[in-house]
């Protein structure tokens, strides 16, 4: 054999017995390597627990749809949809692998999108629990979700997300969060711990400005609306009503609309309009002049929808700042109901009866001597004098608390409020010149 052939003989030679150590090194480190990964990545999807607490709910999974009733267990996959059924009152329990834990009250469906726990205790790999909640037009959607701090097994929290059609919502470990939920706008309330609530991009608008995002902490809440960024957390008391400023324009009065056949079909019926003063201060004035002795009335009106449930609030206060430029009925009128400003809310019971709230305001008082309307009334509890051509603020105090004058569940003669349907503002005489400058219905 050649020099050069033995050569090539063992340059081959090498090279297989190189190729042989490094297959030995493959098979020897990487075999390992690869098995340990796989134990470290290896997850599980661990069912979770619900129970019905009222009322009945349907189970949507693999294609089937199944109704459970008050006090039935089920247990939930990935991909279960669970929807409360009825006329509002039901609620759904749900446990997970780690102790967290949602229930689903009155409407809207919750999925589970994704549940996943490694599946060896060696791994690493983050805990989570994915959840979707799509609100109805059939009401207010409650959800409270609640978050451990170490898990039942020792290994720390899964980590929580929810998607709405709003935001994304992310808590940290040992929170309980409060989400109520309609199409048009999301709360949340952190009672314990916190979350990050992130609107989603898509849905803003250009001339939107502010964060994206906020950290809503113990004891705060925000609101994200369809369409806009989230407002700043805040423990101040948060703002039902919509355009209560009257600082839109007159064409986008969006919340507040005339009710239909409330204005006298009279000579000289009464007008709303918002006005801009000197000062730059924008208020809805509600006027009427000629009457000529003849009553009439003009309400405007701002509606939940399917109403406003009150859940667990701790507070709800009604505040106006108002003026009485004229008024030609002294107090409420013979009546007692005849005041040149109202304001109306009314709610609902647990027991689904209607109960209205109000209170007239009023710059001339009642004079049983006079000459004129002698019999005009007032109800001193409820209504309220102002002076006449001055700004007045009026603040109802907390309407939940039953020590309060106005207290809702004093008028509804001890039953416990439940959703508030609408506000109204209405004016009501015969010649008056009133200017409402802010109305708010503020909860906590």
């Amino acid at each position: 054999m050649s020099p050069l052939a033995i050569r090539n003989v063992q340059i081959a030679a090498w090279v297989s017995i190189c190729a042989a150590f490094l297959l030995f090194l493959v098979f020897a480190i990487g075999g390992p390597w690869l098995a340990w990964s796989s134990v470290q990545t290896a997850t599980v999807s661990p069912r979770a627990t619900v129970r019905v607490r009222a009322g009945d709910v349907q189970f949507r999974r693999l294609g089937e749809n199944l109704s459970f009733g008050e006090g039935q267990e089920a247990s939930a996959g990935e991909g279960t949809s669970i929807t409360p059924l009825g006329t509002g009152g039901s609620s759904a329990f749900v446990r997970f692998f780690d102790g967290s834990t949602a229930m689903l009250e009155r409407h809207g469906t919750l999925t589970l999108d994704s549940v996943r726990r490694t599946r060896f205790t060696l791994g690493d790999v983050s805990r989570t629990i994915g959840l979707k909640l799509d609100p109805t037009t059939e009401g207010t959607t409650i959800l409270r979700l609640g978050t451990t701090h170490d898990g039942f097994d020792g290994l720390g929290p899964a980590s929580m997300t929810l998607k709405t059609p709003h935001a994304t919502i992310v808590l940290g470990g040992s929170a309980h969060v409060i989400l109520r939920v309609d199409a048009e706008v999301l709360r949340v309330l952190v009672s314990e711990g916190e979350a990050s609530v992130t609107a989603n991009a898509l849905s803003i608008g250009p001339d939107s400005r502010g964060p994206n995002r906020v950290i809503v902490r113990r004891g705060e809440r925000t609101e994200v609306r369809i369409g806009r960024l989230p407002l700043p957390a805040t423990n101040d008391p948060i703002e039902l009503l919509v355009n209560g400023d009257f600082a839109s324009t007159t064409a986008d009065l969006e919340a507040w609309h005339l009710v239909p056949g409330a204005e006298s079909t009279t000579k000289n019926p009464p007008s709303a309009q918002r006005v801009v003063d000197n000062e730059g201060r924008a208020s809805l004035r509600l006027r009427r002049s000629g009457a000529e002795g003849t009553p009439a009335d003009i309400v405007l009106r701002s509606s939940f929808g399917t109403g406003f449930e009150l859940g667990d609030a701790r507070e709800l206060e009604v505040v106006a700042t108002l003026k009485i430029d004229e008024q030609s009925l002294p107090g409420g009128g013979d009546r007692g109901v005849e005041f040149p400003l109202i304001l109306i809310m009314t709610f609902e019971d647990g027991g689904g009866d209607e109960h209205a709230w109000q209170v007239g305001f009023y710059a001339v008082p009642p004079n049983p001597d006079g000459g004129a309307f002698p019999g005009a009334t007032v109800d001193a509890l409820r209504d309220v004098e102002v002076p006449i051509g001055e700004w007045f603020e009026y603040r109802s105090g907390n309407l939940l608390e039953p020590t309060t004058p106005l207290a809702l569940v004093n008028i509804a003669r001890g039953a416990r409020p439940s959703i508030i349907k609408r506000v109204e503002v209405k004016a009501s005489g015969h010649d008056f010149d009133s200017s409402l400058d802010l109305i708010g219905l503020r909860w906590k």
